[in-house]
Parts: C-alpha cells; sequence; structure tokens
C-alpha cells in the first residue's frame, strides 16, 4: 500500500541516499487507479521518466478509467496542472 505523509516534511539524508517528505494535506482513505493517476499527473514534474512518454501512454489507455472518477479525483485533489493536462487528454 502507498505510504503518503502527513504529518513530518523536510529533507531528511539517510546514509548516501537524500530524501525529500512532503505533505499531503488529504488523500481518500482507499487508493482508486482514478486517485492514482490524478496523483501521477500531480507530481508528473517530479518524475525521472520521460515526460512526452507517459502523457502518450495516458491518451491511449484513458478509456480504462472511469471519467466520472475521475473528474471527482481531480476537483478533491487535482492541482491546476494535472487538471490542463487531462481536460487536454479528454478533448
Amino acid at each position: 500500500m502507498p505510504y503518503k505523509q502527513t504529518y513530518r516534511a523536510g529533507d531528511f539524508q539517510l546514509g548516501r541516499k537524500h530524501f525529500r517528505f512532503r505533505l499531503i494535506p488529504a488523500y481518500p482513505s482507499a487508493f482508486t487507479k482514478e486517485y492514482l493517476l490524478v496523483d501521477l499527473l500531480n507530481d508528473l514534474r517530479n518524475l525521472p521518466d520521460d515526460v512526452s512518454a507517459v502523457l502518450r501512454n495516458l491518451k491511449s489507455r484513458l478509456n480504462e478509467f472511469d471519467r466520472e472518477k475521475v473528474s471527482e479525483c481531480l476537483r478533491l485533489y487535482g492541482n491546476p496542472a494535472a487538471k490542463r493536462l487531462l481536460r487536454e487528454a479528454y478533448a
């Protein structure tokens, strides 16, 4: 189960590894694939992957997600960039 940080934020170093914890103000009690999609789009700029490839895959697999659930998760948890990306993908 994914873990979301709710009480501690900051930069920490453990050995030679550097970790950044950030606060998540709200998230659902059960993670659905629609919520995880919105969370992925919220963190898209922080991904080490090729962003254009992620967006191409999103457009080709968008029909696997319930549009109403995605809209609800986007309204509750999405940042403006995620909202714009999904609006463009659904267009």
